[in-house]
């Protein structure tokens, strides 16, 4: 086992990652902060403004009708176009050059699955010895019994190599010190949870030797029978992979690395690297390696499937991290993707609306509610239906989300899935739940950034996951297609 030093590849201190004994800690302080300044501060506005001017809120219906329906318009495009696969290039896949697997983990969280990953990886992927490394660079804040077993593994078999970047505290800093070691001509990033299929590298190779820089595959939900929060998780991956990115890329030819079961051309990534700075270290690395000229592409049939977590609290911590990560992205790099000239028209549409349209919607869209509180007191009736325009906007905006419901679950049936009928129907019902407990996070992260509260804080792995009940391979085929 080597050790090195994130600071051979790292610039800057790098971001503490931290795991508080209460994970909703500040959390719900936050939460009525917000509630305050995106309630109470805009209709007390609204009242003084509307009281002097009658037709203000009236107005304002419209212009709050208007968001819902063009990031509606923008939701629909995308099912329509992920109806249709992206064209793949007619690449022979029997023959890849050397592939390296690089498994980022924190070791105090996830000492508990770190070996299962590593056995799946070495017994799984569909590669000749010859061509095929597994590199598990991690962290930990003092030495573990797991490391001693991570030792005779690497031991046993010459395909592992196992990294302790021992000044490291983050994902990053982890990933930038397994570059310094790689010997692959194409990356593979991985979280400790993610379980590949065995082709993952093959379908990579398709892309990359055709002339794409990063390609990102479709992560899935291997734990989602655990509860309701892991099946609601699992049909919302549904939506983001098979959906949404797969229709952004048949519309822009164009993608994202999501941070994980991202397959990266070595040169690209050792040139961008990741920045551990960035609590989105994926998709910083994304817009910095777009505007340098990479092409991204998302293959929904190169499938990982991983563990969601199974508590809210878990679940609030990593979305809020998320999603703030996604704001300092878009402060810091929206106006450059704007400005790139290796951006067609497209492309600069998909990331505007990504980047600023995504900071801005959930700000403007629950503007709906201190205006109606607003219109109460002042004695207004607004009526939602009371225009064909608004009534057009009121249709969309309810016939959206079971619409990409409903080509999320015709996509997943088309992959092979069977049996999830029931996970829709459930996510059906608490959608409307689902998406204001995220539009709320959102708010809470844009908050927090405010008040300049940016500490990572790794979403908890408390307990080990229960054994599988089948082998790695045969769970994951039933997300392939």
């Amino acid at each position: 086992m080597r050790q090195v030093s994130s600071r051979r590849s790292d610039a800057g201190k790098p971001r503490k990652r931290s795991a508080p004994s209460n994970p909703l800690a500040g959390f719900w302080r936050s939460f009525a902060m917000v509630s305050i300044l995106a309630t109470a501060v805009p209709m007390t506005v609204y009242i003084l403004i509307a009281r002097s001017h009658p037709g203000f809120l009236p107005g304002l219906l419209y212009v709050t009708a208007t968001v819902y329906g063009i990031t509606n318009v923008m939701v629909m495009w995308e099912a329509v176009s992920a109806l249709r696969a992206v064209p793949k290039p007619p690449v022979d896949l029997s023959d890849p050059p050397m592939c390296s697997a690089i498994i980022a983990a924190y070791l105090p969280n996830e000492q508990h699955i770190i070996e299962q990953t590593i056995d799946h990886m070495l017994k799984t992927i569909d590669l000749p010895a010859d061509r095929f490394e597994v590199i598990l660079a991690y962290n930990r804040p003092k030495e573990l019994p797991v490391e001693d077993r991570l030792r005779e593994l690497a031991a046993r078999d010459p395909r592992l190599k196992v990294l302790c970047v021992v000044d490291s505290r983050s994902k990053a800093a982890n990933v930038n010190a397994a570059l310094t070691v790689a010997r692959g001509e194409i990356l593979g990033i991985y979280d400790a949870d993610h379980w590949p299929a065995a082709d993952c590298f093959r379908r990579a190779w398709r892309w990359i030797s055709s002339g794409y820089d990063v390609v990102q595959g479709r992560c899935a939900i291997r734990n989602h029978d655990e509860n309701v929060l892991t099946r609601s998780i699992a049909v919302e991956f549904d939506i983001m992979y098979s959906v949404s990115h797969q229709g952004r890329s048949r519309i822009s030819r164009s993608g994202i690395f999501g941070g994980s079961n991202g397959y990266w051309r070595a040169e690209t990534l050792r040139s961008v690297q990741l920045d551990p700075q960035m609590l989105t270290e994926d998709i910083d690395s994304t817009v910095r390696a777009i505007q340098r000229g990479a092409k991204f592409i998302h293959d929904r049939d190169i499938v990982s499937v991983e563990l969601a977590p199974t508590r809210l609290s878990h679940w609030l911590i990593q979305r809020k991290r998320w999603s703030q990560g996604w704001l300092e992205v878009t402060l810091k790099h929206h106006r450059g993707m704007m400005a790139s000239p290796h951006l067609t028209i497209h492309q600069k549409i998909l990331w505007f609306y990504l980047l600023p349209w995504r900071e801005w919607f959930p700000v403007l869209s629950t503007q709906f509610f201190p205006m109606l509180f607003a219109s109460w007191i002042v004695g207004q009736h607004l009526h939602w239906f009371a225009t064909p325009y608004l009534r057009a906007a009121a249709t969309l905006n309810l016939l959206c989300s079971l619409f990409v419901l409903l080509i999320a679950f015709v996509t997943a049936t088309r992959l092979g899935r069977k049996g999830h009928a029931p996970w829709y129907i459930v996510h059906g019902v608490f959608g409307l739940v689902y998406s204001t407990l995220k539009t709320t996070v959102t708010l809470v992260a844009q908050y927090c950034h405010l008040i300049r509260d940016r500490e990572w804080v790794t979403t908890p792995r408390e307990d080990p996951p229960p054994a599988p009940t089948a082998a790695p391979a045969d769970r994951i085929s039933s997300f392939s297609s």
